[in-house]
């Protein structure tokens, strides 16, 4: 009876050892395939991250230049309002030098009228004896 259990217990340790290996295989196995998912998906995510940062950039860069497009057209235009400010100004200053030249001629020919009648006067009131004498001889 004792060889007969000891067969059978043998025999029993035998295949759950058997079964054993079995499941651990398995269960390598099956890790190994949660460890390559695993690993997988963090690859595909760095791969998602690097293009989301590529396209992030990439925006980022459209968006600068768009940014720079946009202060180079308002200072080409900023340019063209002071330029044109420039120009009114300088007509301005030309308008107001030819304005007092118009006064200062306006007042040299008061002043020579001015002179020219005071000498028509002075030689009006000059006593005419003094020409009488020259008309009849």
């Amino acid at each position: 009876m004792g060889s007969g259990y000891n067969e059978s217990y043998v025999t029993a340790t035998r295949d759950q050892s058997t079964a054993n290996q079995a499941i651990a295989e398995n269960a390598d196995a099956t890790d190994y395939d949660i460890a390559k998912l695993q690993s997988d998906a963090v690859v595909q995510q760095a791969k998602y991250d690097y293009m989301a940062r590529i396209y992030e950039a990439d925006k980022n860069y459209q968006i600068q230049m768009e940014a720079l497009r946009v202060r180079e057209k308002e200072a080409e235009l900023q340019f063209k309002v002071d330029w044109k400010n420039a120009e009114n100004d300088s007509i301005r200053a030309e308008a107001s030098m030819r304005s007092a030249d118009a006064d200062y001629l306006e007042a040299t020919a008061e002043l020579t009228e001015a002179e020219s009648e005071a000498e028509i006067d002075a030689l009006q009131a000059a006593p005419s004896s003094s020409m009488s004498g020259h008309w009849y001889g």
